[in-house]
């Protein structure tokens, strides 16, 4: 049996960012005291811009004006990368919903 595909649907990109680095600061800050303990945060330390968005699958830039597929909590995917995983290996158990951090409240799904 093939795992199912679990689907999230960022349809803020920019605030989805903008929430996960206000996140990643508020961890740093709770466990910087801790021993041993190295974080390395690409949410603080890249200068990345928020509405700069590719594709972990083919590097293909995601435009940031439509909800950005994330794919089993992983991955960011283009619409055509998308289209293949979900044309290749699509199961009856795949689910889609909306990103749960808050960027995607009030919004409708895809």
């Amino acid at each position: 049996m093939m795992d199912s595909n679990h689907w999230y649907m960022v349809t803020n990109p920019v605030l989805h960012r903008q929430i996960a680095r206000v996140e990643a600061m508020r961890f740093r800050r709770e466990n910087q005291e801790q021993d041993g303990v190295f974080f390395i945060d690409t949410l603080l330390d890249t200068g990345i811009a928020d509405d700069f968005w590719i594709c972990d699958m083919c590097n293909a830039v995601i435009p940031v004006d439509k909800p950005i597929p994330i794919w089993n909590n992983s991955r960011a995917m283009c619409k055509q990368c998308r289209h293949d995983i979900e044309t290749k290996y699509a199961t009856p158990y795949d689910t889609v919903q909306n990103c749960e951090c808050g960027c995607s409240e009030n919004e409708e799904e895809e």
